[in-house]
């Protein structure tokens, strides 16, 4: 083959690759920011994009915002918004979500409430003391990456980063459950739609590269005093709790409870003088320590990360001062009240 010739032929090819890339990821959309809608989700879905187009569809109708990880999914926005007096709470948690998440998209929300000459009623806070201080994900991996609103960046490297990641585990992960739901579907009600996306489904599996992506993941079992990120996100909870106060808002921050599979690989002394100086930042309500809802496995999700929706209507009632029924008297309680009052003073003067 002449020289010329086989320039040519790579060209073609790496050309060839890209489209290919560029056309999964359009066509499969793990984050689900293109929105093809074709085939299922995945755990990759970036939620900063989905949370902002969610808030950002209508936003008039938001006066109270939600902050956690993926376990403030047991926090229902409506059972949130009915002890808010009706106020109407956009869920921004996300997976592994930390302080670094959060405190752009508040600034966000304040920032586009005072354009529309309206104020952001209350915000929720739901903090994961057993991550406290680890390296956050934010916009590292290609499920975290914030929006241009969000982060200040170029547009641009937003969307050329979402078409251009190879994420071929994604891929294939989307691709065998829509094969699975297709070829069920088809079952039941054959019919030529079903039958050329299962072709498109199986040619795609066949093409599919190996391939391995970063995870993102970190030691939850290091001294806090050891974490590198500790005080920095104590500046970043303090900026927040600055930013509520001088916007007239309401502010609410919890601390998830812990499974004892959790609870148990930190000293106890350890875990409470992290909580105290949380909340020397902000009074906040302490839900750790509950070690005898790990007895009732109906309380948790597989992992042991997780805990269910009863909890989380609990954590809420506890919270907003309701009776609470038998066995739970001892669930909660609230860590720096007293730091509570005296900013509440400060700012009369």
């Amino acid at each position: 083959m002449a020289p010329r010739t086989y320039a040519l032929a790579l060209i073609l090819g790496a050309a060839a690759l890209f489209a290919s890339v560029v056309a999964a990821n359009v066509l499969i959309d793990p984050q689900g920011v293109f929105g093809t809608n074709v085939l299922p989700r995945t755990p990759n879905i970036n939620y900063h994009y989905r949370n902002l187009a969610a808030y950002d569809a209508a936003p008039d109708s938001f006066g109270g915002v939600l902050f956690g990880s993926s376990r403030a999914q047991a926090t229902p926005p409506a059972e949130l918004s009915r002890r808010l007096d009706g106020v109407n709470v956009a869920s921004f948690w996300a997976t592994r979500g930390m302080l670094p998440d959060f405190l752009p998209a508040l600034e966000y929300v304040v920032a586009d409430k005072a354009k529309r000459g309206q104020h952001l009623q209350a915000v929720f806070l739901l903090l994961d003391i057993d991550t406290f201080g680890d390296p956050p994900a934010t916009n590292r991996y290609i499920e975290t990456l914030l929006p241009q609103a969000l982060s200040g960046e170029s547009g641009i490297y937003f969307w050329w980063r979402n078409l251009t990641a190879l994420q071929v585990r994604s891929w294939q992960r989307i691709l065998r459950e829509a094969r699975a739901a297709i070829e069920e579907r088809d079952r039941k009600t054959p019919s030529v739609a079903n039958k050329v996306k299962l072709a498109f489904v199986r040619l795609a599996s066949l093409s599919a590269v190996a391939g391995r992506g970063a995870q993102a993941g970190s030691d939850y079992n290091r001294p806090f005093a050891q974490r590198a990120y500790f005080a920095d996100q104590l500046q970043i909870l303090q900026r927040i709790a600055t930013l509520t106060r001088q916007n007239g808002t309401r502010l609410i921050v919890a601390v998830s409870p812990l499974h004892r599979a959790v609870e148990s690989r930190y000293l106890p002394k350890d875990l409470a003088q992290a909580l105290d100086q949380v909340a020397r930042v902000t009074p906040l309500w302490d839900f750790t320590g509950a070690d005898w809802l790990s007895d009732d496995p109906n309380y948790w999700m597989g992992d042991q990360a997780h805990y269910s929706a009863e909890v989380g209507r609990m954590m809420l009632a506890r919270i907003f001062g309701e009776p609470m029924p038998p066995n739970w008297e001892r669930f909660g309680r609230l860590r720096g009240a007293e730091g509570a009052v005296a900013s509440e003073v400060e700012a009369r003067r």
